[in-house]
C-alpha cells in the first residue's frame, strides 16, 4: 500500500478529504479530537451524515474525548450515532482518525 502525506488548505477542502476519509472506512474508525472538534461531527451536515452512512454499513465507530460541559449536547447527539463514545481525563493535543479497511 502507498504511503502519502498531502497537506490541504480550505475548509472545504478538508472537509471533502474528511468525508471521503469516512466513506472508506470497511470495518472500524478510531477518532481522536479535542473538546472543541467534537462539535464539528454534530454541526457540519456532510460529516454527520458521513458518520451516520458508514454506521449503516456496520463500520464500527468510536470516539475519544474530552467531555465538558461545553461540548456535552454535542456527546449526546453523537452516542446516538457512534458505536462508542469514550471520554479522556488529559487535554487532547493532536487529534487523528484511523480507519482499518480490513483485519490482519
Amino acid at each position: 500500500m502507498e504511503q502519502r502525506t498531502e497537506i490541504v488548505h480550505g475548509t472545504d477542502r478538508v472537509v471533502d478529504h474528511l468525508v471521503q476519509f469516512i466513506n472508506n472506512a470497511q470495518l472500524r474508525l478510531d477518532v481522536c479530537v479535542d473538546h472543541m472538534m467534537l462539535s464539528l461531527a454534530v454541526t457540519i451536515s456532510r460529516l454527520k451524515d458521513a458518520l451516520i452512512d458508514s454506521s449503516r454499513r456496520h463500520v464500527r465507530i468510536r470516539y475519544i474525548t474530552e467531555i465538558t460541559k461545553g461540548n456535552l449536547d454535542y456527546c449526546k447527539e453523537l452516542i446516538s450515532i457512534v458505536d462508542e463514545l469514550r471520554a479522556e481525563v488529559r487535554p487532547i493535543r493532536a487529534p487523528y482518525i484511523v480507519t482499518f479497511l480490513y483485519w490482519f
